[in-house]
């Protein structure tokens, strides 16, 4: 198979038993990386298997190792064989007990990624767990910021759609059924700001400030914006002033466009008072 699909002048491919001493065809403390994608589910004396990678790699190596994430694909009730089992796997692992075991021979994991089902993320909530691993003690792995934190609920939303016997798992897991519900309401939001959009192109601005009236703007700030145009040409200026300042506030959220036209209007506004 590795012939087939790997053949290359660079690759050396060997075929080795993975639980035999490896030293024996590969030199100690020569290679800078191994990877072990979709290995030690398969293998029963994972500490042994593990320790030996241990010896081929160099000091600061790196260990790039994936496995089934227990939490989300538990090995005995596995939905995608009949049976509730690969016959193939001996176990599955949740992310603290692959991080034990790597620990117990001799790895420090810094930093972890996660597949869900078919993107790659930071995170390990999705059903493979992926840890970036070395075999000399550095600080322990960086927390995820806010925005990857969220890309991975995002993901792991999208992949309990994909996946409905994911319901519980997932929700118990990261809370996904609220944040599931919350995105339906941005969604939600973003429409109705379509629709008062469109009714405000028409000059049918009652209805498309009562739309906009309705639109939670903390899911929704652009929708500041709008309000802000209709209240000028009503001539509520200082109402005007408010929203667009407002937009303003939140020109973080917002695209650089939507910021751009808000200060635009407000300098016109201002001048206009002078």
């Amino acid at each position: 198979m590795g012939r087939k699909y790997f053949s290359s002048p660079k690759n050396h491919i060997i075929k080795a038993d993975l639980l035999g001493d490896l030293t024996d065809i590969l030199p100690a403390q020569q290679f800078d990386m191994v990877t072990c994608f979709e290995t030690i589910e398969h293998i029963t004396s994972e500490n042994d298997f593990l320790n030996k990678i241990n010896r081929l790699l160099k000091p600061g190596g790196i260990l790039l190792i994936s496995s089934p994430n227990e939490e989300i694909i538990p090995c005995l009730q596995n939905p995608f064989y009949p049976g509730g089992k690969n016959p193939h796997h001996h176990r599955h692992y949740t992310p603290k007990e692959l991080k034990e075991l790597l620990s117990s021979t001799g790895f420090t994991v810094i930093d972890q990624y996660t597949q869900c089902p078919n993107n790659m993320v930071r995170g390990e909530n999705g059903f493979v767990i992926v840890y970036v691993c070395t075999n000399m003690s550095k600080e322990i792995i960086k927390p995820m910021n806010s925005v990857e934190k969220a890309i991975e609920k995002l993901n792991v939303v999208q992949m309990r759609k994909l996946f409905p016997f994911l319901e519980n798992k997932a929700s118990s897991s990261i809370e996904i059924t609220s944040l599931d519900r919350r995105i339906d309401e941005i969604l939600n939001s973003y429409h109705l700001l379509i629709t008062a959009n469109t009714l405000l192109e028409n000059q049918q601005f009652k209805e498309s400030l009562d739309i906009l009236l309705t639109i939670d703007k903390s899911l929704c700030p652009e929708s500041y914006l709008f309000l802000g145009i209709i209240y000028q040409a009503q001539g509520t200026l200082f109402r005007a002033i408010e929203m667009y300042s407002k937009i303003l506030d939140n020109s973080n959220r917002v695209s650089s466009i939507i910021s751009t036209l808000a200060e635009e209007q407000l300098v016109n506004i201002i001048n206009k008072l002078q």
